[in-house]
């Protein structure tokens, strides 16, 4: 198999190359804590649930409240987040002039393979 100049495939990680959303989520999930009752700043988000599964944060915010979450705990911080992440969060600086440059290749997401024409 020759090696080609171009890539076949682009691969997009979100956070930070698509669009810089890690702080908003942090706030949004200290926000989200506080308002169960345990005072939480963006840099406690960061420090105890940066980079966790769901599972272990859920399991890591118990820890830090010393108490269960409450039953609509995850439907409502998703909910927020949603509604937050959709009117706050930008694509990265560059992303448009890159993603016209490479119209054509296959783009491949969270969701997998993407056909970009």
């Amino acid at each position: 198999m020759a090696l080609t100049p171009f890539p076949q495939l682009i691969i997009f990680d979100c956070d930070g190359v698509v669009a810089d959303s890690e702080a908003l989520a942090n706030r949004l999930l200290a926000e989200s804590i506080t308002k169960i009752g345990t005072p939480t700043t963006m840099d406690d988000s960061i420090r105890l649930f940066m980079g966790k599964r769901w599972e272990d944060c859920m399991r890591a915010i118990v820890d830090w409240t010393g108490a269960p979450l409450p039953a609509t705990f995850e439907a409502g911080h998703r909910a927020l987040s949603r509604d937050r992440m959709r009117d706050q969060v930008s694509s990265v600086p560059g992303l448009e002039p890159f993603l016209k440059a490479y119209r054509g290749y296959a783009i491949c997401n969270m969701h997998g393979l993407v056909e970009r024409t």
